[in-house]
């Protein structure tokens, strides 16, 4: 018999139409023609589909009990045909049960399905565990009553793996009575992860989870726990948190933080061990209740992604977490607030979102695999669900409930939009032919550096951020706000030309335009520099106490120095902020950077929690890429010095001397140093001493550089860059910005006050962004010479006597005495293969690699020419609620 299983594919030209009418699923009662049934599970080996219904009359299963006479039954369906055949019912328990995929799973082994419904009364959570099959096991009931008393269960999920159920919910059971009376849930008693033996259903560990405000839980459909899949690399269980609400709109959130929790866990964990467990949190902004019923989150096993939609009124969207490289990646914009309705199909990764009211329902298919996320298609009202989606992962079909009532009938419909192609990652080696550069040769490069030395980002609800122009005058619109203090945009040598621009200090484009509205004078211009081939020498333009640039086409170079000293604000306190950045093409090295950038006497206070200060940040970064085998090389150093952390009374809790990082990348392996754990180590000790809403991170630089000596690069990993270009605007603020650009800080702080929209503050301190290109060829007409950006090789004209100077800077700006060098750290390298500049070390295939630029050969000098930076504002960034007392320097 013909199986219907559809592989992923990517086509010339879309179909005509996104999707194929199959038909409609018979009704699971003969007797009664529109009996509404819930799909539960699929068993994707023996092709066959569950759901459950609940039919009115004398009970069918043992003795008869009191309260209403309901029998829920089990029916089950043949997934060969084009179209599902009805097999079979029969009768499952007393009393009703509402089945979904999050509240039930498959033991594909034991042929057995575990779900999740209510036990003895309405008020007391079971596990219930039943045979599929020709040989169907009887019926099992666990009750918490007898397991876990006070134990809600809100969803579960099956671990072949662990051969263990796990379970998400709270130590409460008036969650069902907080929404039937109310309508909407406040905050819960006490999130709880469970596990339990699917044989017995004996209790095997519980772990209370604090920072998990409420699980996100769905009336009638469960909230969503997910076992990671082994191409993770790590045993992780993953679930969804949400503020509580109260009223009847679905934008009043309680004051609490939304996000994913990653519970890291062992499959043989006993309940001394659970207490262990490490856990992240990773907050994101939304409303995710609506009415109280509503809250809507799904994990695909294929990609380790997680999906939750938001129900803003003014954002609605499913945000995307990948658990593979532990972010935020982006997400999918729904047409309007009523997206309740998902789908996902497991095999090949689209996910499906529905909602809508009157005229506007919607069905909306895209790829939830692509990178970035995208919004794909979205159909109208004849093909709008109205209940939860269930995709078929033997296939490319869909079961999507229709009608008023919602769960009447099933239509069954195959999906025929296209995967996303995986967008190339640039491979620079294969423009080489790795050779010595000769005068018979030709070549090409690019050279580019940027940073900063303090950057922060006030985001979201500007309720809690203090506008930059006085009072009546023009009022700020509420938008994100920032400052940059030492800000060098770019510098980028090339063949065409060099330019370079810097900044003492700048502010973000709505308060740019703001000031400019207003004629606020702002005291910080930018200075820019670009040289396409003047035969005058190159000289300095502005002050090297505040900022300067050099271009010199004639030497291949350019240069550039910003800072910022003594910055006050309510809050936060800067002593200083530096960058200096030198590119340069040498007869030696062939395309080299160098940056050092520095924040000094930093202080933040946390109202309630206490305060961190920190003596120094700095970073060095250096790459070089000369087109030849072993040319290319790629180092990063961070340097922490006296941190100390105070609680809310001014006591010492935390009094450190810091910490060294040192990455460095010779094109064949990466080799690390310095006491990168002392790092980790302090930015755990500070996360516990100023609370969960405020994070203390050491984000690790993306250091590479291939074996053929085309290109070497320093940034964020693809992680990071993922996260904060999604969540925080990267890119998107300033003004000149792009969200190509990928800068690495040092050191990050973030302060969270997320609620339906983001409220939050980031502060970034000495951030650089480091990125050397050279290519040797011997045919000009060959990539890439091939479209007229390769040179004559050999020096070119270049003096010997440029070659890099004693400390790789070849002779740029002097930004201060000691800018130019860093506190080596201690320690033993440890070599390890370079695997490309991708996140965690676990981490897919699906981001790796981005780091490496995008821009090509003849970009960087055409997008230097056209920076605008920011003119005229004035004051700086405040947030009333997170940062309220104005600090000193140490």
């Amino acid at each position: 018999m013909t199986v219907w299983i559809q592989a992923p594919r990517v086509a010339e030209a879309a179909p005509k139409s996104p999707v194929e009418i199959l038909g409609t699923l018979p009704q699971p009662d003969p007797e009664v023609p529109d009996q509404p049934f819930n799909i539960a599970a699929i068993d994707p080996v023996s092709q066959r589909m569950f759901g459950m219904y609940a039919k009115s009359g004398p009970h069918m299963v043992g003795p008869v009990t009191t309260g209403p006479e309901y029998t829920t039954y089990l029916v089950e369906y043949d997934l060969r045909p084009r179209v599902p055949t009805f097999v079979a019912k029969r009768p499952l328990l007393n009393g009703t049960a509402d089945a979904s995929p999050l509240k039930s799973a498959v033991d594909l082994a034991g042929k057995r399905l575990f779900f999740t419904a209510p036990g003895d009364s309405i008020l007391d959570s079971a596990l219930y565990s039943v045979g599929i099959g020709p040989d169907a096991a009887p019926v099992k009931k666990w009750t918490m009553t007898e397991k876990l008393p006070g134990y809600f269960i809100g969803g579960i999920t099956y671990s072949a793996e662990d051969n263990r159920i796990y379970a998400v919910g709270e130590m409460s059971t008036t969650v069902l009575g907080q929404q039937w009376g109310y309508q909407r849930k406040p905050a819960g008693m006490v999130s709880t992860v469970a596990a339990f033996s699917p044989d017995d259903g004996s209790l095997l560990w519980a772990k209370p989870v604090p920072e998990c405000n409420q699980p996100l839980w769905t009336m009638g459909l469960g909230a969503l726990i997910a076992r990671s899949s082994p191409k993770l690399g790590r045993n992780e269980l993953l679930f969804t948190c949400a503020a509580g609400s109260t009223g009847s709109s679905g934008n009043d959130n309680f004051p609490n933080q939304p996000g994913v929790v990653e519970l890291a866990i062992s499959p043989t964990a006993t309940a001394a061990d659970a207490a262990l467990f490490d856990l992240q949190f990773h907050p994101v902004a939304g409303t995710y209740f609506d009415g109280g019923a509503n809250g809507i989150a799904s994990y695909d096993y294929g990609s380790d992604r997680l999906f939750v939609q938001s129900l803003s009124s003014t954002t609605p969207n499913a945000w995307v977490f990948d658990a593979r490289l532990g972010t935020w990646v982006g997400s999918i914009t729904s047409p309007d607030d009523t997206n309740y309705i998902y789908g996902l199909n497991q095999t090949t990764g689209h996910y499906y979102m529905g909602g809508g009211s009157e005229d506007k329902k919607f069905l909306l298919i895209t790829d939830g695999r692509a990178t970035p996320p995208q919004n794909g298609v979205v159909l109208g009202p004849d093909f709008a669900p109205s209940g939860l989606i269930v995709a078929d992962p033997t296939s490319d079909r869909m079961f999507v409930p229709m009608g008023d009532l919602g769960r009447t009938k099933y239509r069954v419909l195959r999906d025929l939009t296209e995967s996303v192609r995986p967008e190339a990652v640039a491979d620079y080696d294969s423009l080489t032919d790795d050779i010595p550069e000769a005068t018979d040769t030709y070549i090409s490069f690019s050279g580019d550096a940027a940073g900063f030395g303090t950057r922060v980002s006030a985001l979201g609800d500007t309720a809690n951020v203090v506008g930059f122009v006085p009072r009546g005058r023009d009022a700020l619109r509420p938008e994100s706000r920032g400052v940059v203090l030492g800000r060098v945009p770019t510098v980028t040598v090339q063949p065409a030309g060099a330019a370079a621009a810097a900044q003492q200090a700048g502010l973000d484009t709505t308060s740019t335009e703001a000031a400019k509205r207003n004629a606020v004078p702002w005291n910080y211009p930018s200075e820019t520099c670009l040289d396409g081939g003047s035969t005058e020498p190159a000289e300095p333009t502005g002050s090297a106490d505040s900022a300067q640039v050099k271009c010199a086409l004639k030497e291949y170079e350019g240069t550039a120095v910003a800072r910022h000293a003594g910055a006050a604000g309510a809050g936060l306190a800067v002593g200083e902020s530096v960058v200096n950045a030198t590119v340069k093409r040498t007869v030696k090295d062939g395309m080299r950077t160098h940056s050092v950038a520095r924040s000094s006497g930093i202080g933040i206070d946390v109202p309630g929690a206490g305060r961190l200060e920190i003596g120094s940040v700095e970073v060095t970064a250096a790459t070089v890429a000369h087109g030849r085998r072993g040319t290319a090389s790629a180092e990063w150093t961070r340097t922490l010095r006296g941190v100390v952390v105070k609680d809310a009374k001014g006591a010492v809790v935390l009094d450190s001397p810091g910490c060294t990082t040192k990455v460095r990348h010779d094109g064949h392996k990466l080799e690390r140093s310095g006491d990168s754990l002392a790092c980790e180590q302090l930015a755990e000790a500070v996360r516990r001493a100023l609370q969960t809403r405020v994070r203390l991170f050491f984000p690790d630089a993306a250091v590479h550089a291939t074996p053929k000596g085309a290109f070497a690069g320093i940034g964020q990993s693809a992680a990071d860059f993922a996260k904060e270009v999604t969540l925080n605007d990267q890119g998107k603020l300033f003004g000149g910005d792009t969200t190509t650009r990928r800068a690495v800080p040092a050191v990050q702080v973030d302060i969270y006050n997320d609620s339906a929209e983001r409220s939050r503050t980031i502060v970034q301190f000495a951030g650089v962004e480091n990125t050397s290109v050279f290519t040797v060829n011997r045919n000009p007409d060959e990539p890439p010479c091939h479209t007229g950006g390769c040179i004559p090789g050999g020096s070119d004209g270049l003096p010997a006597e440029t070659a890099s100077g004693p400390d790789g800077t070849s002779g740029g700006l002097d930004a201060s005495s000691d800018l130019g060098t860093s506190a080596a750290g201690s320690g033993v390298a440890q070599g390890v293969r370079g695997d490309g500049l991708g996140g965690r070390p676990s981490a897919g295939t699906e981001l790796a690699g981005l780091i490496v630029t995008r821009r090509g050969l003849g970009e960087g000098l055409l997008m230097a020419a056209f920076i605008v930076l920011l003119g005229s504002a004035v004051g700086g960034v405040t947030r009333r609620r997170r940062l309220t007392s104005v600090l000193t320097a140490r």
